[in-house]
């Protein structure tokens, strides 16, 4: 698991996700699996259900999915 912070519109939360590691010599690769975030943690509520009534089926979902990767080289 990797934890660091995830800044959205100067709001700043702690996150966790699995990642997978691996080195190639001077190259350290960082993967992720799949993970979502509520976006609404971080005030983005354009067009939330969970926020706003009365949208019907023009909502926009609150859950973003992200996949990160890292390439570090060693100077």
């Amino acid at each position: 698991m990797m934890q660091g912070n995830l800044t959205i519109k100067e709001d700043t939360k702690n996150i966790s996700f699995p990642v997978s590691i691996s080195k190639d010599g001077k190259k350290l690769t960082i993967n992720s699996d799949e993970f979502t975030i509520d976006r609404t943690k971080w005030k983005v509520n354009y067009g939330s259900k969970s926020v706003f009534e009365g949208l019907g089926d023009k909502f926009i979902s609150d859950n973003v999915l992200l996949k990160i990767k890292v390439i570090a080289t060693k100077a």
